[in-house]
């Protein structure tokens, strides 16, 4: 970042609920001396009233909040901790992705293949289980208000499939750069963006 042509220093304050991830963020930060200035902590998205701002900004990546169930309550530490103007941006999982879908149907699972048409959902991960929720676009919208505006989305990963078919697609390189041009040029159209395995959320913080 550049102010009036000269550098302009950045603080990043990054945050998960896993002391292993921290762990594995902290070596790469150590491991990279050009790095930006980041600290890291552990912290549940359910605690970022513990947390001291303000920010310019804020950023959940790989559905952290699919997996948060109170989400009005996160709106509201984040109004306090986010500057006017300044943007929260949410990847989450959406309600449909044609890729699952089409996916664990050819599969004959149908079960997985319309998951997200739940709006809860319970993940088994070995002996463990999360709870999912897929919140539709105007759930979230209704959540992050009355302190945001939605200023915009798009699907992340519409053409571009998920990572469980990538040994197909390990063999077909070309056709999956091809994918990722159609990711770029239509992901963003309404009518398309919302069958991807993601979608992106930009949220404004109002004035006042």
């Amino acid at each position: 970042m550049h102010v009036n042509g000269k550098p302009a220093g950045v603080e990043v304050k990054a945050y998960d609920a896993s002391s292993a991830m921290i762990e594995v963020a902290n070596r790469k930060l150590l491991a990279d001396p050009s790095a930006m200035k980041v600290s890291f902590g552990i912290l549940r998205n359910e605690d970022l009233c513990l947390v001291e701002g303000p920010f310019d900004g804020a950023l959940s990546n790989f559905a952290g909040m699919n997996c948060c169930g109170d989400w009005p309550a996160i709106a509201k530490d984040l109004a306090r901790l986010i500057k006017p103007g300044g943007h929260v941006l949410l990847c989450i999982m959406g309600r449909a992705c044609l890729w699952e879908m089409l996916y664990f149907v050819l599969r004959g699972e149908p079960g997985k293949a319309f998951r997200r048409a739940s709006r809860n959902h319970v993940a088994r991960i070995g002996s463990n289980s999360v709870d999912l929720q897929y919140l539709s676009i105007k759930e979230a919208r209704q959540a992050f208000s009355p302190g945001f505006t939605l200023c915009g989305w798009g699907g992340v990963g519409v053409f571009v499939p998920p990572s469980y078919c990538e040994p197909f697609f390990e063999t077909h390189n070309q056709l999956l750069r091809l994918l990722a041009v159609f990711d770029s040029w239509l992901g963003h159209m309404p009518g398309v963006r919302c069958f991807g395995d993601h979608v992106l959320l930009d949220f404004v913080r109002c004035a006042g």
